[in-house]
């Protein structure tokens, strides 16, 4: 099996070699002698760095990847320590229920329950709540290719290990009519969690550059980028229970 796997940067090697039948060794110098800022200075291409570091590699070494068998993924979210994912990771017309009931959990000895189940009654009055909800292709599952992107989230705009999307646009409704934060009482009664999982949906030479480039990256001593990361947005489909290859609370 042919696969791409960036959970270490170990792994990352050796899913590049494998794909190009290539020794880490060579890569490794390959990766180190390139300076993509001078090829930039000298060349301008219109094109973003990992794929200019992409073509220069198959230049390199005239060779093309194998076609992959599937990709693995890092889904980020913030959960019960005792959610197992048995039915897979859902899409947010799947799981909203859940999210709800979840939050009625957390809140249940409160004054805020009755706010709440008024809340999920009446409507959220949140613009990215009422957007997620209406449309099902926006519900995600999504997940990250490079999983070191996950503890860069200052730099490269990923919170979703800080708090999932969907009950932030819950207690933002919630802050907009009652005048109170509930956000960080929800943070604090959940788990930062990362959920491993494959999927051959997405198998595209997109996915190979950015792992490359993070490779590069790494062997440079460079702060990591959006370009060093591609992500998988399931688009309103579960990723099934089969494919889920770890779950790692934090």
């Amino acid at each position: 099996m042919i696969y791409l796997d960036c959970e270490s940067v170990r792994s990352t090697y050796e899913s590049i070699s494998n794909i190009f039948s290539l020794e880490k060794g060579s890569i490794k110098r390959f990766l180190h002698k390139t300076d993509l800022e001078e090829y930039f200075l000298q060349h301008d291409p219109l094109d973003t760095a990992n794929r200019v570091l992409f073509e220069l590699f198959e230049k390199e070494f005239s060779v093309l990847p194998k076609i992959l068998d599937y990709v693995c993924w890092f889904h980020l979210t913030r959960t019960m320590k005792n959610n197992k994912f048995e039915n897979g990771l859902l899409p947010l017309n799947k799981i909203l229920d859940f999210i709800w009931e979840t939050l009625f959990k957390i809140f249940r000895d409160t004054s805020h329950i009755e706010r709440l189940e008024r809340l999920r009654l009446e409507g959220v009055n949140d613009r990215l709540y009422q957007l997620k909800t209406s449309y099902e292709y926006l519900g995600g599952p999504f997940g990250l290719l490079i999983k070191e992107i996950a503890f860069r989230e200052l730099r490269i705009g990923n919170q979703f290990l800080d708090c999932p999307e969907i009950i932030e646009d819950i207690c933002n409704g919630y802050e907009k009519k009652y005048n109170e934060s509930i956000i960080n009482i929800a943070k604090k009664a959940l788990i930062p969690c990362i959920v491993k999982f494959k999927s051959s949906a997405r198998l595209g030479n997109d996915c190979t550059s950015a792992a490359l480039y993070y490779l590069y990256k790494i062997d440079h001593k460079e702060e990591l980028s959006i370009d060093c990361n591609t992500c998988f947005d399931g688009g309103g489909y579960l990723v099934p229970a089969k494919d889920i290859i770890k779950i790692e609370f934090l």
